[in-house]
């Protein structure tokens, strides 16, 4: 299943180039609830969510694409590839807004939930060449080298 993700222009999060565990747990916590009801394994505590979804994704990432399993092609997609959150931190001293604490985003912004809220929404989007706009314009809105 892996190598048709690709081949659409979804990247597994096996390839990231760095930080390749944060990203997982990154994208356990985005999706936790959802994942609950799909991996057993998950306790109540987010303790080893990054690493239950990483197996999860093993699996799934090395089995053929068919129609049988076309359920798992789509969970697969969207809790095993990066997103736009995901692509933007693979830079070097780049944080996003989600990263600063909440008294320093009503410092910097005039209405920081909302952007907030904004910027998890965009977040979440798979990164692949066909969103690359929304890439361009999520890392222009929502991270920097320069908040502190």
């Amino acid at each position: 299943m892996g190598t048709y993700l690709e081949a659409q222009g979804y990247t597994p999060l096996f390839n990231a180039k760095k930080e390749g565990f944060t990203k997982w747990k990154r994208n356990y916590l985005i999706y936790k609830d959802e994942l609950r009801q799909l991996i057993p394994e998950l306790e109540d505590s987010d303790k080893h969510g990054g690493f239950l979804l990483k197996q999860w994704c093993r699996v799934r990432l090395n089995q053929p694409f068919s129609k049988e399993n076309y359920y798992y092609f789509d969970l697969t997609k969207k809790y095993c590839t990066m997103n736009i959150q995901n692509t933007i931190l693979e830079e070097d001293d780049i944080r996003t807004i989600d990263e600063i604490p909440i008294e320093k985003q009503k410092e910097l912004f005039n209405n920081p939930e909302q952007l907030l809220s904004q910027c998890k929404d965009w977040f979440r989007i798979p990164y692949t060449y066909q969103n690359y706009e929304l890439f361009t314009k999520t890392k222009k809105t929502c991270a920097t080298k320069n908040w502190i």
